[in-house]
């Protein structure tokens, strides 16, 4: 099962750096649940902070393979910090087992 926190930005290829704070505050929460069930059946959970934005095409996520996520930068236009940005959100998601996933909506 999917925890879920969506952030999207209308005018830029990333939310803003508060959506995305709150996104991780938010996975600090979910990472420390530990029964998670509906109608009393227990469930193993995965959060994931998904970024979304009108200006990129494709998806990656934080367990995409390096050359994917170059080819991704590339293909988007993403600059030197926007790249530095999203490869620490990754490694972060990595480190506290979550998943950050980046796409189109």
């Amino acid at each position: 099962m999917h925890l879920i926190e969506s952030k999207h930005s209308k005018n830029g290829k990333l939310p803003s750096v508060g959506d995305v704070k709150d996104g991780l505050l938010k996975m600090m929460l979910y990472t420390n649940l530990e029964n998670v069930s509906i109608e009393d059946n227990l469930f193993v959970s995965l959060p994931v902070l998904r970024l979304t934005s009108e200006k990129i095409t494709g998806e990656i996520h934080s367990n995409s393979p390096q050359n994917v996520r170059e080819e991704f930068w590339r293909d988007n236009n993403f600059n030197k910090r926007q790249r530095e940005f999203m490869d620490s959100l990754f490694a972060e998601a990595i480190e506290n087992n979550f998943v950050v996933s980046l796409g189109k909506i």
